[in-house]
């Protein structure tokens, strides 16, 4: 009681000391917040644009499997980069705290493990007097009040861990070494090796809880309200973990960056019988935790999971009352997702249905089959019974000879041969027996424990499991609840009464009753949430001096998740509210600065840049006077019942020779009076972005519609291009006159329906569900 006031007292005072402290991040913090983002993919693709790396870019080279030379981002170079010149990262905090607080969550509690598998790592060293880590000693305090008292001593008036536990909480120890080490602890009885476990689990949740927060805080400046829980499963041994930074290349044994955090990983243990009266300690395949949902808001449940097995499909199962929201890890993204799309591999369905059409009723058919050990056992019994009966009356029979003498000498050999072979086939006959009833107690044993298992399995998901629709990476169950597969957040709306929420993780191995499981860990938080923004919003993409000069073309426009599901919203609007695709597109030749803002000139063009060298003119070309005019501007937007494609282009004033560098052009430019090459140029950069963009609604298209539905909108956007021209002050280019001069023997529609083909080919193959090409 005293331990648990002590750590009460303890937590206030560290709380009322964070919210006093400077909320300014470290450099090194910086270096090492940036690390985590580009090293976590669900992080960098929404994090990223609040992060501006000027620094190099560090490579580390290596020898391939083929023995080529390769080499990877070497971040943990980078990270001490900015530790010695803070100002390579440029952090837009202000950016940061707008993002979805699951994001931010996860952000700041990797941040907090990682900083706790460093105290972890140095816990032997000698720090300066007066400097410690008040977290890490809340990490010792919670530590020791879980501990038996057989691992604890006293030093100077308080509890600490035993020299044993201080050499346990190595976190580089993996469990299955961690059990090992307990063995050797004499003074510690063998059941209480789970509550050490279990201690060490609920110390480094505390720790993750708190200087998470910490973090938090100093991260977006603002107070963090959000409750976070790690949970682990698996065969307890070795594992690349969450800080496994270290690059393994195999071939040449190279490791680059940061030791691997295994001890962080909470498994749940539990005893299981390893033969004899022996115990052995070992972890769930599964674990669950529960939250406490927010009241009257929005709840936001943010998933972080890793340890992904490309062959195993770990499982979560998030429970309200008795109704279940199932999440599946995808063997493309290596995320979660309610799709249940997995390819070759095993999945939980797929464990469940082999216990049940298969494993299950063969082991049965073994049992009680036509053939089976008890048909057989049957059998032997008869067997047995008439071999008895026949010694009792073949012994009658001899003892009748022997009385009657000599005369049946004979008949009395023949009979005792056959006594003899009689004892002999009972004795094979009761072998044969044992033999069947070892192998009927195997069966037994191997039935009951399918039976379990599948028992164990079904009742995972033995709940209401709501079932939802899916747009873009939004999922929405019947009930409301979404799931958010860009950002990992499944939402429950404020409308649902909640009473707590559950969260299970299950894993499992190549079948039901496998072993070796490959080990995962999960990473949860629970926060404030917001519903889905399912509103149309605006889209617009700038390409400022992006091309090259006198070009048109780029190697290719690329856009985020978001910026995808936000097309998808525009264009379902064709299909929603009936609305007309416009295109608008203008080539407007040079452009002129006019307060801020690149618009139509009607100025002379200039021969050249200024300058008497050609260095001098590559300066002109680049400064503020021309540079800026180099633009063109892309906007898509829903306007009344309109949905609208605008696309401008500009180009500095200097005379262009673009229709000298395009084969065709020259030939072209005479159909037309006065017209300029800058006017043409501007309008071919036009046709190419609206070609990209194009191209880019029809990925959105073919991955969010489906019948009838994508081939509405594939018709509708091929007949808006291939009728599309580009205004240029009066003239006009028509798209099948570009297309011409463009890319003269292809037939842009078909060649991105084959681009699909193509990538939904390479899917399957990563699927397994079809061989490569080689």
């Amino acid at each position: 009681m005293n331990r648990l006031l002590v750590v009460i007292v303890l937590l206030q005072l560290l709380m009322i000391s964070a919210k006093s402290q400077s909320v300014m991040l470290t450099a090194e913090e910086k270096a090492r917040m940036y690390h985590v983002v580009q090293k976590s993919p669900v992080l960098k693709r929404n994090l990223n644009p609040f992060f501006a790396y000027t620094g190099d870019t560090v490579y580390f080279k290596y020898n391939d499997a083929e023995d080529k030379l390769d080499s990877i981002v070497d971040f943990d170079s980078i990270a001490q980069h900015i530790i010695y010149e803070p100002s390579l990262l440029k952090v837009d905090h202000y950016g940061l705290s707008t993002a979805p607080a699951g994001l931010l969550t996860e952000l700041a509690s990797k941040m907090a493990l990682y900083q706790l598998y460093k105290e972890l790592k140095d816990r032997n060293k000698e720090q300066p007097e007066g400097i410690t880590d008040k977290a890490y000693q809340y990490f010792l305090d919670t530590l020791v009040l879980k501990l038996p008292n057989e691992v604890t001593r006293r030093k100077n008036g308080i509890d600490v861990p035993s020299k044993q536990i201080v050499d346990l909480i190595d976190p580089n120890y993996f469990f299955n070494q961690r059990v090992t080490a307990l063995l050797g602890i004499q003074s510690l009885e063998q059941v209480r090796h789970k509550t050490v476990i279990e201690a060490i689990n609920y110390a480094t949740r505390s720790y993750l809880q708190y200087k998470g927060k910490e973090y938090f805080s100093k991260i977006c400046n603002a107070r963090p309200e959000f409750t976070t829980n790690l949970i682990a499963c698996g065969d307890g041994s070795n594992t690349f973990g969450l800080l496994d930074e270290r690059e393994k290349i195999y071939k040449q044994k190279n490791e680059l960056g940061d030791p691997v955090g295994l001890g962080l990983f909470t498994y749940e243990p539990k005893f299981i019988s390893a033969g004899g009266n022996r115990q052995q300690l070992v972890p769930e395949q599964s674990s669950v935790l529960q939250f406490e949902p927010l009241t009257n808001e929005y709840t936001n449940v943010h998933f972080s999971l890793w340890g992904f097995n490309r062959d195993q499909q770990t499982t979560v199962a998030v429970y309200r009352e008795d109704n279940m929201y199932l999440l599946y890890a995808n063997k493309l993204t290596k995320e979660l997702s309610p799709d249940t799309t997995f390819g070759k591999g095993t999945t939980l369905q797929s464990i469940i249905k082999q216990l049940e059409d298969f494993a299950i009723p063969k082991v049965d058919e073994e049992i009680n089959g036509k053939d089976g050990i008890r048909a057989k056992l049957t059998d032997k019994d008869t067997s047995y019974r008439d071999v008895l009966m026949e010694i009792v009356e073949t012994e009658i029979e001899l003892s009748n000879l022997r009385y009657n003498g000599l005369k049946n000498k004979k008949k009395t050999k023949k009979a005792q041969n056959h006594l003899a072979w009689l004892y002999s086939r009972k004795k094979t006959i009761e072998t044969q027996q044992k033999e069947l009833m070892e192998h009927l107690h195997d069966a037994e044993e191997r039935y009951a424990r399918l039976q379990e298992r599948l028992f164990e399995l079904k009742s995972y998901i033995n709940y209401n499991e709501i079932k939802y629709t899916h747009f873009g990476y939004i999922y929405t169950f019947e009930d409301g609840v979404t799931f958010n597969a860009n950002t990992q957040d499944l939402v429950f709306p404020d409308t649902l009464e909640l009473d707590d929420i559950q969260v299970r993780l299950i894993t499992f191995g190549e079948n039901a009753l496998a072993l070796h499981v490959d080990e995962i860990q999960l990473l949860t938080s629970v926060s404030k949430g917001k519903p889905q923004d399912f509103d149309l919003h605006d889209f617009s993409l700038t390409f400022s001096d992006l091309f090259a000069p006198d070009d048109y073309q780029l190697k290719e426009i690329k856009i985020n998740q978001k910026q995808h599901f936000e097309l998808s919203k525009l264009l379902n609007s064709i299909l929603v509210e009936k609305s007309e695709l416009v295109f608008d597109l203008k080539g407007n030749g040079v452009g002129v600065m006019m307060e801020g803002t690149v618009v139509d000139a009607k100025e002379i063009e200039e021969d050249s840049y200024p300058g008497e060298t050609d260095e001098e003119k590559k300066m002109a070309r680049e400064s503020d006077q021309y540079k800026p005019l180099r633009l063109s501007n892309l906007s898509f937007k829903k306007v009344g019942l309109e949905l609208k494609l605008d696309v401008t282009s500009f180009t500095d004033p200097v005379k262009s020779k673009f229709s000298y560098r395009v084969g065709g052009l020259n030939d072209f430019k005479k159909q037309y009076d006065k017209i300029t090459d800058n006017q043409l140029l501007s309008a071919f950069r036009t046709f190419h972005i609206t070609e990209q963009f194009c191209r880019l609604m029809w990925y959105s298209v073919h991955n969010d519609f489906e019948g009838k539905d994508e081939s509405k909108l594939n018709t509708e956007l091929k007949n808006i291009l291939y009728k599309s021209k580009v205004d240029m002050d009066g003239l006009q280019l028509r798209y099948s006159d570009y297309a011409k001069l463009a890319h003269p023997n292809i037939d842009y529609y078909e060649m991105i329906m084959e681009e699909l083909e193509k990538k939904d080919e390479e899917i399957q193959e990563k699927l397994g569900l079809i061989k490569g090409k080689k």
